[in-house]
């Protein structure tokens, strides 16, 4: 009898797990965003990266999502002139560029056809001047995903990242428009 009842509650708990992923894979949600987002320097530096991109995945339930998210945003070349000897002098320094690798969490309220939502990303920033500069990067962000149908939508979100490396630390502002695909 014991063996009986040991494998009727092994068949009867494997049972129960196959049939309950099925129903639980339902309620998990994959956002994916790509879009524009502007990024500016505030403090120190004060650079404006106006010509940028974002994109993101974020997996979980209606709620609580994990996210990852890769950026990259690109500055002009800043003119510098003086007066040397008998002439003026230009020349330019490179554009600043910043990449961010990150991940995190997101809440979101209640699922409808505006959907608030928060994020906490962590991870790594690369900014080039003259040379690469690795730091690392937090970022709380909040937003909206404004859904026209059930998959397809758009996303804003403004965030406030900074960046802290072995030289020092920065801060900045990041505007982000993009498009959202739901599966």
């Amino acid at each position: 009898m014991r063996i009986r009842t040991t494998v009727g509650l092994v068949v009867g708990a494997l049972s129960v797990l196959v049939l309950a992923r099925p129903a639980a894979a339902q309620d998990v949600k994959v956002d994916f965003t790509a879009g524009y987002q502007y990024f500016r320097f505030v403090g120190y530096y004060s650079d404006k990266l106006p010509t940028g991109w974002g994109a993101s995945v974020a997996v979980g339930k209606d709620r609580v999502k994990f996210v990852a998210e890769v950026g990259g945003n690109y500055g002009d070349p800043v003119k510098h002139q003086f007066f040397s000897v008998d002439h003026f002098v230009e020349y330019y320094d490179p554009e600043r560029q910043v990449h961010t690798f990150q991940g995190g969490v997101e809440f979101s309220g209640p699922t409808g056809r505006v959907v608030p939502f928060v994020r906490l990303l962590t991870g790594v920033a690369m900014i080039t001047t003259y040379g690469n500069s690795f730091s690392w990067a937090v970022t709380p962000e909040a937003g909206a995903k404004i859904m026209a149908t059930d998959h397809i939508g758009a996303q804003i979100a403004v965030s406030v990242p900074a960046t802290v490396h072995i030289d020092g630390s920065a801060a900045g502002f990041r505007f982000f428009a993009g498009i959202v695909i739901r599966k």
